[in-house]
């Protein structure tokens, strides 16, 4: 979470008022930031990452002037039509740009502000420039248009606070090179912004260029520029500094980007939409708030009430109840009077849980290693890989990955995936693991499940049985044995677990067919327990 400090005298100067360090800490509590440190300099600490155009002072006080009343409803910015242009390549793994120029003069101050916003935001938001990475170059160096393109790895310039060096060597030597070479590892060509006198801008998201990008205070034109992953995040960069310098007096101009395919001009103020449901707000706030007061809350987090818009940067808003969110917190949380629980319950470990519990420590007691998997897996894993024919399951209706398309229903297979996965290790290797599985017969049934499995070149049936007679003694129950057949299993090495007449599980030693779906080299025992049955059957008479 960043962590950003602010000139006092600046920040209250923008803001047109004093505040005290408690009115102060009080309203950043409201755009979940907490005030650290009051003094010459302000600093804030953010617990929210979605919210990075308040990260600068200048949205800050933006969204503070509203909460006091001191402005209210869109704040609006202007940007003049330029004729400036980033001719782009498709660049592979970074293929977006966007950019824009502004005019007037950088204080010292100003330039703090806008390197720490820069280095925050690349940190946080920009996933330390994988996501996103920008630049800022002093505009009056640059000869327009600039191009963002592949160049080898033989390419040289001057890099920041660096000597004439190439691409790949400033990988290797320069320090930001060497801590974000990462990023850009394996690619054959990089990219590289160079103006049309072919001077080179930066290497993003590596480094700036001596040339252009000190910048230094007394220059009275920028070039603001962010490459990224993401086109989205590339344009909120751009909305973010621009507010942030037009707040500052400076005049805004567009820049065009032009791909092969399409254009797109940048920075875009354009409000974004979004949707009051005041059933909604009721029944989460349950105020009694009439809608024109709701619209009015709404106006103070600079919202347009009346044609329901937010400024550009609100790209956190993206269900309605975000917008109720901001309702409250226009509100104040601190005058949302408390009412009196209805119902107290006392949450507990279920005596469930505690029996599971002694059997995963019995198992560790066996030599054997606990793994923890996903509850979700897929039906090529559960059926295919096991040499088993499908049966119901509970499935995912819009799933992202077919690994995850399923509820388990065995965990069975999902430690045979482990084994799997870990033939570099050593053998003997022997994992449980207990948990949910979700059973669909025709209703629908969780239960807890304990599957163990021994991986050697002379694992058998009468290893798992010994592990069996250890496991029942200890907990104080005992259990039978009937010969099951079963495609997982080899034919004749397999039976069934009963305690009190009750199928509780089984245990074997695994198909070849199946050791050979899993690339297993060595052969396999195995067992699965249904824990909730176990633990229930030992609690009847």
């Amino acid at each position: 979470m960043p962590t950003m400090t602010y000139s006092r005298n600046d920040f209250f100067k923008l803001l047109g008022t004093s505040l005290s360090e408690e009115q102060l800490s009080l309203l950043l509590c409201r755009v979940k930031a907490e005030l650290e440190t009051f003094g010459d300099n302000i600093v804030v600490k953010f617990n929210d990452t979605n919210l990075p155009w308040i990260w600068s002072v200048e949205g800050l006080v933006c969204v503070l002037k509203g909460l006091l009343g001191l402005e209210k409803g869109l704040p609006l910015v202007s940007v003049k039509s330029g004729s400036k242009n980033i001719i782009a390549e498709k660049i592979s793994g970074r293929p977006f740009i966007a950019g824009f120029c502004a005019a007037g003069v950088v204080s010292e101050n100003l330039l703090i502000q806008l390197v720490q916003l820069q280095e925050k935001f690349c940190d946080a938001y920009g996933r330390k420039r994988s996501k996103i990475a920008v630049g800022i170059y002093s505009a009056e160096k640059i000869s327009f248009p600039v191009r963002y393109s592949f160049f080898d790895g033989s390419t040289k310039f001057v890099a920041l606070n660096g000597t004439l060096m190439g691409l790949s060597e400033i990988l290797e030597k320069h320090p930001k090179g060497k801590e974000y070479a990462h990023i850009v590892h394996g690619w054959k060509k990089f990219p590289l912004l160079v103006d049309n006198q072919n001077n080179v801008l930066s290497f993003p998201p590596i480094i700036n260029s001596e040339h252009s990008g000190r910048v230094v205070p007394g220059i009275s034109s920028l070039f603001f520029e962010a490459t990224g992953t993401d086109e989205q995040g590339v344009m909120l960069a751009c909305a973010i500094f621009a507010f942030a310098l037009f707040q500052r007096g400076f005049e805004l101009e567009s820049v065009v980007t032009i791909y092969p395919d399409k254009q797109i001009v940048a920075p875009d103020f354009t409000p974004r939409s979004v949707q009051l449901d005041m059933g909604l707000v009721e029944s989460v706030l349950g105020l009694g708030l009439s809608e024109p007061s709701v619209k009015g809350l709404l106006e103070k987090l600079r919202y347009d009430s009346s044609k329901m818009v937010v400024p550009a940067m609100r790209h956190d808003i993206m269900h309605s109840v975000d917008v109720v969110e901001d309702v409250a917190i226009a509100y104040g949380y601190e005058n949302i009077t408390p009412e009196k629980l209805a119902l107290y319950t006392k949450g507990a470990t279920s005596n469930e849980q505690y029996f599971g519990d002694d059997v995963r420590l019995f198992l560790a007691g066996c030599g054997f290693q606990e793994v923890f998997s996903p509850y979700l897996t897929s039906k090529k894993l559960l059926f295919d890989m096991m040499n088993c024919a499908a049966s119901p399951l509970v499935e995912i209706d819009q799933f992202y990955s077919e690994s995850y398309s399923v509820v388990r229903n065995s965990i069975l297979p999902v430690l045979l995936e482990f084994l799997a996965g870990n033939k570099h290790v050593d053998y003997p290797q022997r994992v449980f693991e207990e948990g949910l599985v979700c059973v669909r017969s025709p209703e629908i049934v969780d239960y807890r499940n304990v599957a163990f499995v021994s991986a050697h070149s002379t694992a058998s049936l009468t290893e798992m049985r010994q592990v069996l007679d250890f496991l029942f003694k200890s907990i104080g129950m005992t259990y039978s044995v009937e010969e099951l057949a079963n495609d997982s299993c080899i034919p004749g090495r397999c039976g069934s677990v009963f305690v009190k007449n009750h199928r509780i599980g089984f245990f074997g030693e695994l198909h070849p067919k199946v050791l050979e779906n899993f690339k297993l080299d060595v052969p396999v025992s195995v067992a699965e327990l249904n824990i909730s049955l176990l633990h229930e059957l030992s609690n009847s008479r």
